[in-house]
């Protein structure tokens, strides 16, 4: 069923072959050290979300005003 995801040579695998063009290119060192800096590294962006934006910056680039919930005495 899943035969035809086996490769038949160690050459078909895609990511191995990505991988020796990355060496070729960059050299190991790089591309140890770019794998480990990406293993490691802490997320520097948090989402953004719709409700991020300033209500000007919406209505700049033309977005609908966001939708205020229901206050706590309105429950």
């Amino acid at each position: 069923m899943n035969a035809h995801f086996i490769p038949v040579r160690p050459e078909d695998r895609p990511h191995v072959r990505a991988v020796a063009v990355l060496v070729h290119r960059y050299g190991v060192y790089a591309v140890i050290l770019a794998a480990v800096n990406l293993a490691f590294r802490r997320h520097r962006y948090r989402r953004r979300y719709d409700a991020d934006l300033s209500d000007h910056v919406r209505r700049d680039v033309g977005l609908e005003p966001p939708s205020r919930g229901r206050s706590y005495w309105e429950l």
